[in-house]
């Protein structure tokens, strides 16, 4: 079938024939697509499982991102979900709600970055819609360890990131400003990395399992920003996070060129920005993570209480992403 035809212009078996070559099988597949379920194994008797939606005009735009990053986060936003349980990914899913005017190329596209990270897609469900809507659902393993959940940091615990914080929010309020072209002409280094950042993040995956052996005690990933989810954390275990400002600047310096040609203050972007999926856990102190090439920061301490702090003190008001508070 020619990719050159519109949604609506295809049955849903040729759409589903376009893009299913570059659905690969992996190592937990039994059964793929094509029977009504497809067949997982869980080797431990057990599977995590992290399901997430994408509306368009909400989670992304088709004039910022092409449809390959588009697929790419659809696939971060639950691998990270995976990751941050300590577990590894075993098998995807995904449903995808299609304009009839939505090129058929385009479905193509979003499968080859939907399937970029690696892991299985085994199948999901097609139907029409006004909006451009996808949702995915990823299985993990846990290869008979325990899972790391929010609620089990201790006091004395330090707090540790890993990833690149407040770089997806750079890149977004960079898109907003309007500076530079969608091909990001006359943009710094540092800019190109913020927007790309935004629009297909790269979450530390292989970390998750890392920590976990390295002794992680509580674990999520920083999908809707540092003190949002280091709340959530925190309220889960019955602690309080008190995060350092030291230790943070120098994410903050990082991005202090690119805040400075906005007019930003890039804390901002650091404590409340979203999307950057990078692990934030805790792990006894003195307790070194070994494994993996993405460092790992210390950036506070887990003290009795409750809530966050940032320096021992009530952190800034930085609300974060919530769907429902915007």
């Amino acid at each position: 079938m020619s990719t050159g035809k519109l949604v609506g212009q295809c049955t849903e078996t040729e759409l589903i024939a376009a893009f299913a070559p570059y659905l690969q099988r992996g190592p937990y597949t039994l059964v793929g697509p094509g029977d009504d379920c497809a067949l997982i194994t869980a080797p431990d008797a057990r599977f995590v499982i992290s399901t997430d939606m994408l509306v368009e005009g909400v989670h992304f735009r088709r004039g910022w991102s092409s449809a390959f990053q588009v697929g790419q986060t659809a696939a971060a936003r639950n691998l990270a979900d995976i990751a941050a349980m300590g577990a590894v990914p075993s098998a995807m899913v995904c449903s995808l709600a299609l304009p009839q005017d939505l090129p058929t190329a385009w479905v193509v596209e979003f499968c080859q970055g939907l399937a970029s990270y690696g892991c299985a897609v085994e199948g999901g469900d097609l139907v029409g819609s006004k909006v451009l809507t996808i949702s995915v659902t990823v299985t993990g393993d846990l290869g008979g360890a325990a899972p790391i959940l929010r609620s089990g940091a201790q006091v004395g615990d330090q707090v540790v990131l890993c990833g690149q914080i407040g770089m997806a929010a750079a890149g977004w309020a960079a898109f907003e400003s309007g500076r530079g072209s969608n091909a990001y002409q006359n943009t710094s280094v540092l800019e190109d990395a913020a927007r790309q950042a935004f629009l297909a993040p790269h979450p530390p995956l292989e970390m998750g399992p890392v920590l976990r052996e390295s002794g992680a005690t509580a674990m999520l990933d920083t999908s809707d920003g540092l003190l949002l989810d280091g709340q959530r954390l925190a309220a889960a275990s019955g602690v309080q996070l008190d995060l350092s400002s030291s230790a943070l600047s120098p994410f903050v310096t990082y991005l202090q060129p690119l805040a400075e040609q906005l007019g930003v203050d890039p804390w901002k972007w650091v404590l409340a920005g979203g999307e950057d999926h990078c692990l934030l856990a805790t792990i006894a102190p003195h307790r070194e993570v070994s494994g993996g090439d993405v460092p790992v920061v210390p950036v506070g301490t887990v003290r009795a209480g409750a809530g966050i702090t940032l320096d021992g003190k009530t952190a800034p008001r930085a609300r974060g992403w919530d769907h429902f508070m915007r």
